[in-house]
């Protein structure tokens, strides 16, 4: 499946105008950070909390956006193919939070670690959300949506269009079966538990919890006498 998104994706970098995108992601910056007021730089540096809001499970892929942007009174929501831009829009406004001293809770896709899909600035009330498969958020009226699609040249478009439609098709099969893996592999674990767990001294574990514990608690109060 990740061979196949990668076939889709060089098919829309080589229509994508990449300066219609730079653009775009300006015009976000100017309004998350100038129009605020902040483009003052500070002398902290903002610190980075790097997550996963959705996985992919043995019940297909699952996520929890809503509970980590819904609240959030300003919401970037961008929609594209593969290839058109969207991590790199979510990731040029972390690199600008941090800059100016706001802390940040960078979210990663679930299919590829690698790629950053989302972002909350909590102190702004500022989330910026991808919207694309397998983890689609449908904005509201309040929403700001952008379209990286828009950066994409028609005429390349339709030149990869049997390409495109078959790779959609292939990711969704593959996408599928590797969730079928998945399950197979829960069952096989459920099975595995059920002759062990009613074997398990869970006084004891839940004993060693605590032991381990209370040594952590106290090599953090140490470090915090040397600090």
């Amino acid at each position: 499946a990740k061979t196949v998104q990668d076939d889709w994706e060089a098919a829309n970098i080589e229509g994508m105008n990449f300066a219609a995108a730079n653009k775009k992601a300006a015009a976000v910056l100017d309004q998350i950070f100038a129009r605020k007021k902040v483009v003052r730089m500070t002398a902290r540096v903002g610190k980075e909390r790097h997550l996963f809001a959705s996985a992919i499970t043995p019940d297909g892929p699952l996520n929890y956006l809503e509970t980590v942007v819904g609240p959030m009174p300003t919401k970037y929501v961008i929609n594209g193919e593969p290839g058109t831009g969207k991590s790199t829009l979510v990731g040029k406004v972390a690199a600008t939070a941090v800059e100016h001293g706001y802390d940040v809770e960078i979210y990663h896709c679930a299919l590829d670690p690698g790629r950053v899909e989302h972002l909350v600035i909590p102190k702004l009330g500022v989330a910026v959300v991808t919207s694309a498969e397998p983890h689609v958020y449908p904005p509201d009226e309040t929403d700001l949506v952008i379209d990286m699609n828009e950066c994409l040249s028609r005429k390349v478009v339709e030149k990869y269009a049997d390409v495109v439609a078959y790779d959609r098709e292939e990711y969704a099969r593959l996408f599928d079966r590797a969730v079928s893996f998945i399950a197979r592999a829960k069952k096989t674990h459920d099975r595995m538990e059920s002759y062990y767990v009613p074997n398990m001294d869970f006084a004891t574990v839940g004993a060693l919890r605590e032991k381990i514990l209370a040594r952590i608690l106290a090599y953090a109060g140490e470090v915090r006498k040397v600090v």
